[in-house]
Formats: structure tokens, C-alpha cells, sequence
């Protein structure tokens, strides 16, 4: 890859495209290994080869991705995330819309993000089993990006198997569990770790892997939690043992719940319900059946409006999840032990 002070300004539209994404590529894979640091991955049990031009960010970002074991005859991924380039070309093209880049990129072979943040550009050629995560600068990117390093490339390797990411969280025992669906702030993180407290295992409280054709089974993605020092003190002692770690942008602490709930994380769970939890503070936690219609416009802005423009078949699969799985209503109380508690007893009696 040239060097950031090489690279001009200039722009690009949907006729250099390709192009520039096939060069992109070409020249990740020939850029000398001694400037790189390599680390492994595998969320969901897809094999990932790693090479980071930042020790920094490879440091942040490969502790955070899930390792479960390999999908048995799955090849490794190559994925280049290259965050302190310089200025790179630029999409002029915006009457060029989402759905028909997309549509160029798949005829070439190519799955690429449309230029939604200028100078931060993603691409995956699935054949030679290649991507690149490409930005100017560490500032350029997303403020949620730490939080799901990669999603872009995972959501493209796991559709490409029958499966897509979930944004939803999860709890669990004895290998079957729930499925908590819900708006940033609806209570799933807290949910998540009320239950973990109380014994229950997960696959991730914020991002998962779905598949499974009789039977939806989630797997995990990646192996943080999201809380707010409000959400932590309501954990016994968890609040002092997080003191000293820093907040994210929306002022949680992003954490490895392994440190302090060892056996939390399973690698796969089977999906027997689906829950949307909201901050009652009730004086005790109920569940409330409902009906799928009404689980469904739940989830629709936040799974069905992920990847704008792609062609996503993510409607009719939530439609027949909700015909085969009940859902429910979780009105929250504030004790978190008590929260805890009921979910013991909801996920036993699945």
C-alpha cells in the first residue's frame, strides 16, 4: 500500500470502482509483512488472519472478537485493517445510490460498503478469501466501531454461509436460552448482565451470529459487555472492580465479562424465545406474551437497516423466527438480583 504522503486526492465513481478495490486489495497483500502485525481470530467459528498496520488497534480490537471453534473445511479469512493511511480517494458519485453499488461490486466478485463515511472504505473479495478495512486515520472511524470491530466483514462472511448478524443479546442455560431484542437503552446490556450475575450464560449482549434452519441457534461474535456505571452498581461489587477502566463515547465501560463471570460465555445456544426487555422498574420482573407483529416492529430499525442498500432476505427470516418462536415483554424491576432471579426461572421452564 503506498505510503500516506503518495496517495493523492482524488476521486472516485462508479466507473473506477472496481478498480480502485481491486488495487486495494492487490496491494494489501503485497505490502512487506515487517510493517504488519499479524494476530488470529475466530467469532463464530470463522478463521480469521488479521494484519494490523497499528499494534495498538490490534491489541484493542483481537481481544474483543470471539474465538469459538473453526467451522470444520472453513478456510482462513485474510482481512488487512490499515487505519492510518492518509487521504484517500474520495466517492463523488452519491447519485450512484447504495442498492446499485452494491450490484456493480457483486458482478466483479467484489462485496464493498457503500461510501457512507468518506475516507473509510471496506471491501471483501470472498473468492480469494481477502479484505481490507481501510481508513485515513484512527479518528475517521466510526465511534462505535471499537465496540464491533470487523462487523462489516463478518456480516458479509456470515451471509455468504446461510447466517447474519443479530444486533440483540442473549442469556441462557444448559445450551438453550432467549433472544432480547430492543433500541439502544431498552435494557438489553443490563438484562444480559443481571442474568450472567445470576448464573446464566450468553453469547454476546450486544452483537451475534444466527443461523440454524428447524432451529435458530445463536453463536458469538464478540466477548465484550457495554455498561454504565449505573448498570454496574447495581451488581454487587461489580461497580469497584470496573472503577479504574475508562468509558466508551456513550460513557460505558466496555469489558470483558470472563474477568469477573468466568463460565459465562458458551459457543453456541439454542433459541427457544424471543424478548423484548424495557425499563419498567417494577417491583418485580414479569414477562408478558405478545404477538409476533409486535416483536417484529422492534427489531426492524436495528437488524433490518444495518447494511443500507444490500439485498437482505432479514424480513423473511424474522417473520418465520416470530411464526415458530413465542415472544415476550420484559418489564424490568431495579433490583438486578431480583431481575436475575426471574430469568433463572424463565429460561428453566423453556
Amino acid at each position: 500500500m503506498p505510503d500516506a504522503h503518495t496517495i493523492p486526492d482524488i476521486a472516485v465513481d462508479r466507473h473506477g470502482v472496481v478498480d480502485f478495490l481491486r488495487g486495494t486489495l492487490a496491494e494489501a497483500e503485497a505490502m512487506p509483512r515487517a510493517r504488519l502485525h499479524r494476530r488470529h481470530a475466530q467469532p463464530s467459528g470463522l478463521p480469521l488472519e488479521l494484519w494490523f498496520d497499528s499494534a495498538v488497534q490490534a491489541d484493542l480490537y483481537t481481544p474483543r472478537l470471539a474465538e469459538c471453534a473453526p467451522v470444520p473445511g472453513s478456510a482462513a479469512t485474510r482481512v488487512y485493517i490499515l487505519d492510518s493511511m492518509g487521504q484517500l480517494p474520495t466517492w463523488t458519485d452519491e447519485a450512484f445510490e447504495a442498492p446499485a453499488f452494491h450490484a456493480l461490486l457483486r458482478e466483479a466478485g467484489l462485496r464493498a460498503a457503500y461510501p457512507h463515511q468518506q475516507q473509510v472504505w471496506q471491501v471483501l473479495d470472498m473468492q480469494a478469501g481477502v479484505g481490507v478495512h481501510l481508513a485515513r486515520s484512527i479518528e475517521d472511524l466510526p465511534l462505535w466501531h471499537a465496540g464491533s470491530p470487523l462487523r462489516q466483514h463478518l456480516h458479509w462472511l456470515l451471509q455468504a454461509r446461510g447466517k447474519r448478524i443479530a444486533h440483540a443479546a442473549t442469556l441462557g442455560a444448559a445450551g438453550r436460552g432467549i433472544l432480547l431484542f430492543g433500541s439502544g437503552g431498552a435494557g438489553k446490556s443490563g438484562t444480559t448482565l443481571a442474568g450472567v450475575a445470576a448464573g446464566l450464560q450468553t453469547v454476546g449482549d450486544d452483537y451475534v451470529a444466527l443461523g440454524g434452519a428447524a432451529q435458530a441457534v445463536a453463536t458469538p461474535l464478540y466477548r465484550i459487555f457495554k455498561q454504565d456505571r449505573r448498570g454496574l452498581a447495581r451488581v454487587g461489587g461489580l461497580q469497584a472492580k470496573t472503577a479504574d477502566m475508562p468509558e466508551n463515547w456513550m460513557r460505558k465501560v466496555e469489558f470483558d465479562p470472563t474477568l469477573f463471570f468466568p463460565d459465562c460465555f458458551v459457543e453456541e445456544m439454542e433459541i427457544r424465545a424471543i424478548v423484548l426487555p424495557r425499563i419498567a422498574r417494577a417491583e418485580s420482573s414479569r414477562f408478558v406474551a405478545i404477538p409476533g407483529g409486535e416483536a417484529m416492529r422492534s427489531l426492524i430499525p436495528t437488524n433490518l437497516m444495518q447494511f443500507p442498500g444490500e439485498a437482505d432476505d432479514g424480513m423473511a427470516y424474522y417473520a418465520n423466527l416470530l411464526r415458530r418462536l413465542p415472544a415476550y415483554r420484559l418489564e424490568l424491576s431495579s433490583d438486578a438480583a431480583e431481575c436475575g432471579a426471574a430469568f433463572r426461572s424463565f429460561i428453566a421452564g423453556l
